[in-house]
Protein backbone atom coordinates (compact mmCIF):
# COMPACT_ATOMS: atom_id res chain seq x y z
CA UNK A 1 0.00 0.00 0.00
CA UNK A 2 1.23 3.51 -0.79
CA UNK A 3 0.00 7.02 -1.58
CA UNK A 4 1.16 9.14 -4.50
CA UNK A 5 0.34 12.31 -6.42
CA UNK A 6 -0.88 12.38 -9.99
CA UNK A 7 0.00 15.89 -11.08
CA UNK A 8 2.23 17.65 -13.57
CA UNK A 9 5.94 17.83 -12.89
CA UNK A 10 7.24 21.27 -11.86
CA UNK A 11 3.78 22.85 -12.01
CA UNK A 12 1.72 23.86 -8.99
CA UNK A 13 -1.89 22.82 -9.54
CA UNK A 14 -4.51 24.32 -7.19
CA UNK A 15 -6.15 20.89 -7.00
CA UNK A 16 -4.06 17.73 -6.98
CA UNK A 17 -5.12 14.14 -7.55
CA UNK A 18 -3.90 11.89 -4.76
CA UNK A 19 -3.96 8.14 -5.24
CA UNK A 20 -3.94 5.34 -2.71
CA UNK A 21 -2.57 2.24 -4.41
CA UNK A 22 -3.04 -1.18 -2.82
CA UNK A 23 -1.94 -3.92 -5.21
CA UNK A 24 -4.29 -3.49 -8.19
CA UNK A 25 -6.84 -1.40 -6.31
CA UNK A 26 -6.57 2.38 -6.67
CA UNK A 27 -8.56 5.11 -4.92
CA UNK A 28 -8.39 8.68 -6.25
CA UNK A 29 -9.04 11.88 -4.30
CA UNK A 30 -9.16 15.53 -5.35
CA UNK A 31 -7.18 17.62 -2.86
CA UNK A 32 -7.16 21.44 -2.71
CA UNK A 33 -3.57 22.61 -2.13
CA UNK A 34 -2.33 25.85 -0.54
CA UNK A 35 1.23 26.94 0.16
CA UNK A 36 2.85 29.46 2.46
CA UNK A 37 2.10 31.65 5.45
CA UNK A 38 4.01 34.76 6.51
CA UNK A 39 4.44 35.10 10.27
CA UNK A 40 6.90 37.12 12.33
CA UNK A 41 8.24 34.17 14.30
CA UNK A 42 10.47 36.32 16.49
CA UNK A 43 7.32 37.90 17.92
CA UNK A 44 5.42 34.63 18.02
CA UNK A 45 8.28 32.83 19.81
CA UNK A 46 9.30 35.81 21.92
CA UNK A 47 9.43 33.79 25.14
CA UNK A 48 11.85 31.33 23.49
CA UNK A 49 13.98 33.95 21.76
CA UNK A 50 14.27 36.11 24.89
CA UNK A 51 15.93 33.24 26.80
CA UNK A 52 17.46 30.99 24.16
CA UNK A 53 20.07 29.33 26.35
CA UNK A 54 17.70 28.90 29.29
CA UNK A 55 15.08 27.21 27.16
CA UNK A 56 17.65 25.06 25.40
CA UNK A 57 19.10 23.87 28.71
CA UNK A 58 15.64 23.10 30.05
CA UNK A 59 14.63 21.03 27.03
CA UNK A 60 17.93 19.21 26.79
CA UNK A 61 18.13 18.30 30.47
CA UNK A 62 14.45 17.45 30.99
CA UNK A 63 14.20 15.26 27.88
CA UNK A 64 17.56 13.52 28.27
CA UNK A 65 16.84 12.69 31.91
CA UNK A 66 13.29 11.59 31.19
CA UNK A 67 14.18 9.19 28.37
CA UNK A 68 17.19 7.83 30.26
CA UNK A 69 14.81 6.52 32.93
CA UNK A 70 13.19 3.39 31.50
CA UNK A 71 10.56 3.48 34.25
CA UNK A 72 9.02 6.45 32.45
CA UNK A 73 8.57 4.50 29.23
CA UNK A 74 6.52 1.71 27.74
CA UNK A 75 6.89 -0.06 24.40
CA UNK A 76 4.32 0.40 21.66
CA UNK A 77 2.66 -2.68 20.20
CA UNK A 78 2.90 -1.43 16.63
CA UNK A 79 2.47 1.55 14.37
CA UNK A 80 -0.10 3.96 15.90
CA UNK A 81 -1.62 4.45 12.44
CA UNK A 82 -1.67 1.13 10.60
CA UNK A 83 -0.81 -1.32 13.44
CA UNK A 84 2.07 -2.78 11.44
CA UNK A 85 4.51 -4.52 13.85
CA UNK A 86 7.48 -2.56 15.19
CA UNK A 87 9.79 -4.99 13.41
CA UNK A 88 8.54 -3.44 10.17
CA UNK A 89 10.32 -0.13 10.82
CA UNK A 90 13.62 1.56 10.02
CA UNK A 91 15.65 3.78 12.34
CA UNK A 92 15.63 7.50 11.47
CA UNK A 93 17.21 9.62 14.21
CA UNK A 94 17.81 9.90 17.96
CA UNK A 95 16.85 13.02 19.93
CA UNK A 96 17.69 13.22 23.65
CA UNK A 97 17.90 9.41 24.08
CA UNK A 98 14.63 8.88 22.18
CA UNK A 99 14.80 7.15 18.80
CA UNK A 100 12.35 7.81 15.97
CA UNK A 101 11.53 4.98 13.56
CA UNK A 102 9.58 4.95 10.29
CA UNK A 103 6.86 2.44 9.48
CA UNK A 104 7.59 0.67 6.19
CA UNK A 105 3.88 0.22 5.51
CA UNK A 106 2.31 3.68 5.99
CA UNK A 107 5.53 5.81 6.38
CA UNK A 108 4.47 7.09 9.84
CA UNK A 109 7.27 8.19 12.19
CA UNK A 110 7.03 7.23 15.85
CA UNK A 111 8.92 6.33 19.02
CA UNK A 112 9.10 2.62 19.81
CA UNK A 113 9.24 3.47 23.52
CA UNK A 114 6.86 6.24 24.52
CA UNK A 115 6.21 8.06 27.79
CA UNK A 116 3.64 6.27 29.91
CA UNK A 117 0.21 7.85 29.83
CA UNK A 118 0.56 8.89 33.47
CA UNK A 119 3.82 10.66 32.61
CA UNK A 120 2.23 12.45 29.64
CA UNK A 121 -0.71 13.56 31.78
CA UNK A 122 1.61 14.86 34.46
CA UNK A 123 3.71 16.68 31.87
CA UNK A 124 0.81 18.56 30.30
CA UNK A 125 -0.96 19.21 33.58
CA UNK A 126 1.99 20.73 35.39
CA UNK A 127 4.59 21.84 32.84
CA UNK A 128 4.16 25.60 32.76
CA UNK A 129 7.23 26.24 30.62
CA UNK A 130 5.77 24.27 27.71
CA UNK A 131 2.47 26.12 28.02
CA UNK A 132 4.22 29.51 28.11
CA UNK A 133 4.37 29.51 24.31
CA UNK A 134 0.57 29.49 24.25
CA UNK A 135 -0.24 31.38 27.46
CA UNK A 136 2.01 34.41 27.18
CA UNK A 137 -0.25 37.39 27.88
CA UNK A 138 1.90 39.83 25.94
CA UNK A 139 1.84 37.63 22.85
CA UNK A 140 -1.77 36.44 23.19
CA UNK A 141 -3.37 38.94 20.84
CA UNK A 142 -0.53 38.60 18.33
CA UNK A 143 -0.88 34.80 18.34
CA UNK A 144 -4.64 35.02 17.94
CA UNK A 145 -4.44 37.46 15.02
CA UNK A 146 -1.49 35.89 13.22
CA UNK A 147 -2.01 32.19 13.86
CA UNK A 148 -5.50 31.30 15.00
CA UNK A 149 -7.44 33.83 12.94
CA UNK A 150 -5.58 32.56 9.87
CA UNK A 151 -6.49 28.97 10.77
CA UNK A 152 -10.13 29.98 11.22
CA UNK A 153 -10.12 31.74 7.85
CA UNK A 154 -8.60 28.68 6.17
CA UNK A 155 -11.14 26.38 7.81
CA UNK A 156 -14.01 28.57 6.59
CA UNK A 157 -12.53 28.88 3.10
CA UNK A 158 -12.21 25.13 2.61
CA UNK A 159 -15.60 24.38 4.18
CA UNK A 160 -17.26 26.96 1.94
CA UNK A 161 -15.51 25.72 -1.20
CA UNK A 162 -16.70 22.16 -0.57
CA UNK A 163 -20.19 22.72 0.85
CA UNK A 164 -21.12 26.19 -0.48
CA UNK A 165 -22.01 27.32 3.03
CA UNK A 166 -20.16 28.55 6.09
CA UNK A 167 -19.54 26.55 9.27
CA UNK A 168 -21.27 27.88 12.36
CA UNK A 169 -20.52 25.39 15.13
CA UNK A 170 -16.90 24.51 15.93
CA UNK A 171 -15.30 22.15 18.48
CA UNK A 172 -11.56 22.51 19.13
CA UNK A 173 -9.70 19.60 20.73
CA UNK A 174 -6.40 20.43 22.42
CA UNK A 175 -7.44 24.07 22.61
CA UNK A 176 -4.35 25.36 24.42
CA UNK A 177 -4.98 28.85 25.75
CA UNK A 178 -8.29 29.13 23.91
CA UNK A 179 -6.95 31.33 21.11
CA UNK A 180 -8.71 29.46 18.29
CA UNK A 181 -12.00 29.26 20.18
CA UNK A 182 -11.81 33.02 20.72
CA UNK A 183 -10.89 33.60 17.05
CA UNK A 184 -13.97 31.66 15.94
CA UNK A 185 -16.23 33.50 18.34
CA UNK A 186 -14.94 36.83 17.03
CA UNK A 187 -15.97 35.65 13.57
CA UNK A 188 -19.51 35.03 14.85
CA UNK A 189 -19.21 31.25 15.07
CA UNK A 190 -20.19 29.15 18.06
CA UNK A 191 -17.08 27.46 19.44
CA UNK A 192 -16.10 25.31 22.40
CA UNK A 193 -12.93 23.48 23.32
CA UNK A 194 -11.21 20.70 25.26
CA UNK A 195 -7.84 21.14 26.93
CA UNK A 196 -5.82 19.02 29.36
CA UNK A 197 -3.28 21.56 30.65
CA UNK A 198 -4.42 23.28 33.83
CA UNK A 199 -2.34 26.39 33.15
CA UNK A 200 -3.78 26.69 29.64
CA UNK A 201 -7.34 26.31 30.96
CA UNK A 202 -6.69 29.03 33.53
CA UNK A 203 -5.25 31.30 30.85
CA UNK A 204 -8.25 30.82 28.55
CA UNK A 205 -10.57 31.84 31.36
CA UNK A 206 -8.50 34.84 32.36
CA UNK A 207 -7.67 36.11 28.87
CA UNK A 208 -10.90 35.43 26.97
CA UNK A 209 -13.42 34.37 29.64
CA UNK A 210 -13.63 30.99 27.89
CA UNK A 211 -14.28 27.83 29.90
CA UNK A 212 -12.56 24.83 28.35
CA UNK A 213 -13.57 21.26 29.18
CA UNK A 214 -10.66 19.57 30.97
CA UNK A 215 -11.89 15.98 30.59
CA UNK A 216 -10.59 13.25 28.27
CA UNK A 217 -12.37 14.04 25.02
CA UNK A 218 -12.42 10.39 23.93
CA UNK A 219 -14.59 9.63 26.96
CA UNK A 220 -16.77 12.77 26.93
CA UNK A 221 -17.33 13.31 23.20
CA UNK A 222 -20.90 11.99 23.24
CA UNK A 223 -21.90 15.04 25.27
CA UNK A 224 -20.85 17.19 22.31
CA UNK A 225 -22.88 16.73 19.13
CA UNK A 226 -24.08 18.46 15.97
CA UNK A 227 -20.82 20.29 15.20
CA UNK A 228 -19.91 21.34 11.66
CA UNK A 229 -16.15 21.13 12.21
CA UNK A 230 -13.91 19.46 14.78
CA UNK A 231 -10.34 20.76 14.85
CA UNK A 232 -7.03 19.42 16.18
CA UNK A 233 -4.39 22.17 16.09
CA UNK A 234 -1.38 20.27 17.39
CA UNK A 235 -2.78 17.33 19.35
CA UNK A 236 -2.56 14.21 17.19
CA UNK A 237 1.25 14.11 17.50
CA UNK A 238 1.10 14.25 21.31
CA UNK A 239 -1.18 11.32 22.10
CA UNK A 240 -0.47 7.59 21.74
CA UNK A 241 -4.01 6.92 20.48
CA UNK A 242 -4.74 9.37 17.63
CA UNK A 243 -7.28 7.00 16.07
CA UNK A 244 -9.46 7.16 19.20
CA UNK A 245 -9.48 10.95 19.03
CA UNK A 246 -10.55 11.19 15.41
CA UNK A 247 -13.17 8.47 15.93
CA UNK A 248 -14.57 10.59 18.75
CA UNK A 249 -14.47 13.63 16.47
CA UNK A 250 -16.60 11.87 13.88
CA UNK A 251 -19.10 11.20 16.67
CA UNK A 252 -19.31 14.90 17.56
CA UNK A 253 -20.14 16.01 14.02
CA UNK A 254 -23.63 16.70 12.72
CA UNK A 255 -25.71 14.08 10.92
CA UNK A 256 -25.73 16.08 7.67
CA UNK A 257 -23.24 15.74 4.85
CA UNK A 258 -21.62 19.16 5.43
CA UNK A 259 -19.07 18.27 8.11
CA UNK A 260 -15.30 18.27 8.31
CA UNK A 261 -12.34 17.43 10.54
CA UNK A 262 -9.29 19.68 10.28
CA UNK A 263 -5.90 19.08 11.87
CA UNK A 264 -2.42 20.56 11.94
CA UNK A 265 0.48 18.18 12.54
CA UNK A 266 4.29 18.24 12.26
CA UNK A 267 5.48 16.98 8.87
CA UNK A 268 8.43 14.64 8.57
CA UNK A 269 9.65 15.49 5.07
CA UNK A 270 10.88 18.99 5.86
CA UNK A 271 13.98 21.12 6.17
CA UNK A 272 13.54 21.18 9.95
CA UNK A 273 13.71 17.39 10.14
CA UNK A 274 16.96 17.37 8.18
CA UNK A 275 18.54 20.15 10.23
CA UNK A 276 17.49 18.65 13.56
CA UNK A 277 18.72 15.19 12.59
CA UNK A 278 22.16 16.78 12.18
CA UNK A 279 21.88 18.91 15.34
CA UNK A 280 20.16 16.46 17.63
CA UNK A 281 21.37 17.88 20.96
CA UNK A 282 19.85 21.37 20.55
CA UNK A 283 16.13 20.73 19.95
CA UNK A 284 13.25 22.67 21.52
CA UNK A 285 10.47 22.07 18.94
CA UNK A 286 9.42 19.79 16.05
CA UNK A 287 11.39 16.61 16.90
CA UNK A 288 10.79 17.07 20.63
CA UNK A 289 10.24 13.48 21.80
CA UNK A 290 8.48 14.33 25.05
CA UNK A 291 5.95 16.43 23.17
CA UNK A 292 5.91 14.91 19.69
CA UNK A 293 5.90 11.16 20.20
CA UNK A 294 5.07 10.80 16.51
CA UNK A 295 5.54 12.79 13.30
CA UNK A 296 3.25 12.50 10.29
CA UNK A 297 3.65 12.21 6.56
CA UNK A 298 0.87 13.00 4.12
CA UNK A 299 0.51 9.25 3.58
CA UNK A 300 0.27 8.32 7.25
CA UNK A 301 -2.23 11.07 8.05
CA UNK A 302 -4.45 10.06 5.13
CA UNK A 303 -4.20 6.43 6.18
CA UNK A 304 -5.22 7.34 9.74
CA UNK A 305 -8.39 9.12 8.61
CA UNK A 306 -9.22 6.43 6.07
CA UNK A 307 -9.85 4.10 9.02
CA UNK A 308 -12.84 6.21 10.11
CA UNK A 309 -14.22 6.57 6.59
CA UNK A 310 -12.82 10.04 5.86
CA UNK A 311 -10.88 11.19 2.80
CA UNK A 312 -8.41 14.05 2.21
CA UNK A 313 -10.04 17.20 0.85
CA UNK A 314 -7.43 19.93 1.32
CA UNK A 315 -3.89 20.55 2.52
CA UNK A 316 -1.97 23.70 3.47
CA UNK A 317 1.82 23.60 3.60
CA UNK A 318 3.58 26.11 5.86
CA UNK A 319 6.18 25.93 8.58
CA UNK A 320 8.98 27.35 10.68
CA UNK A 321 11.94 25.75 8.93
CA UNK A 322 13.94 28.95 8.32
CA UNK A 323 13.52 29.91 11.97
CA UNK A 324 14.76 26.44 12.89
CA UNK A 325 17.74 26.60 10.52
CA UNK A 326 18.80 30.03 11.79
CA UNK A 327 18.34 28.92 15.40
CA UNK A 328 20.58 25.88 14.89
CA UNK A 329 23.23 28.02 13.18
CA UNK A 330 23.10 30.26 16.23
CA UNK A 331 23.56 27.31 18.58
CA UNK A 332 26.59 26.13 16.59
CA UNK A 333 28.21 29.55 16.20
CA UNK A 334 27.25 31.04 19.56
CA UNK A 335 25.91 34.11 17.75
CA UNK A 336 22.22 34.74 17.05
CA UNK A 337 22.50 38.08 15.22
CA UNK A 338 21.38 36.55 11.92
CA UNK A 339 18.23 35.18 13.57
CA UNK A 340 17.35 38.60 14.96
CA UNK A 341 18.19 40.68 11.89
CA UNK A 342 16.90 38.81 8.83
CA UNK A 343 13.30 39.86 9.47
CA UNK A 344 11.20 39.86 6.30
CA UNK A 345 13.79 37.82 4.40
CA UNK A 346 13.29 34.96 6.84
CA UNK A 347 9.56 34.98 6.10
CA UNK A 348 10.06 35.13 2.33
CA UNK A 349 12.54 32.26 2.39
CA UNK A 350 10.06 30.22 4.42
CA UNK A 351 7.35 30.77 1.82
CA UNK A 352 9.74 29.45 -0.85
CA UNK A 353 10.35 26.32 1.22
CA UNK A 354 6.61 25.90 1.71
CA UNK A 355 6.11 26.03 -2.05
CA UNK A 356 8.64 23.21 -2.46
CA UNK A 357 6.67 20.99 -0.02
CA UNK A 358 9.49 21.32 2.55
CA UNK A 359 7.49 22.85 5.41
CA UNK A 360 7.63 21.26 8.86
CA UNK A 361 3.88 21.73 9.36
CA UNK A 362 0.81 20.79 7.38
CA UNK A 363 -2.87 21.49 7.87
CA UNK A 364 -5.23 18.94 6.37
CA UNK A 365 -9.02 18.86 6.03
CA UNK A 366 -10.91 15.56 5.83
CA UNK A 367 -14.52 14.89 4.85
CA UNK A 368 -16.67 11.72 4.77
CA UNK A 369 -15.89 9.29 1.95
CA UNK A 370 -19.42 9.43 0.56
CA UNK A 371 -19.05 13.08 -0.51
Amino acid sequence: MYWKRENRLNVKDPVETWIRQDNDAAEKYQVIVDFGKRTDLLKLKKNIVSDIQGNLSFYKDSRSNFFSNKDNLEPVAGCPVCKSPVENTSYQTNIYNAAYYQCANCTHIYLLDIPKLSAIEEFYRTNNRYAQTYTNKEAAEFRLNNVDAALADYMCKIFSSIFNTNPTNILDIGAGGGHFVEACQRKNMQAKGFEFSESSIAFAKEAWDISLDHRDYTKAYQEYADYDVVTFWGLLEHVPNPLEFIKAASGSLNQRSDKMIVCRVPKWDSLSTGVQSLCSDTIVRHLDPLGHIMIYTESSLCELFRQIGYKPAAIWYYGMDMYELLMQIGHKSGNYDHLMKLGDLQQELQVLLDNFYLSDLMVMAFVPNEL
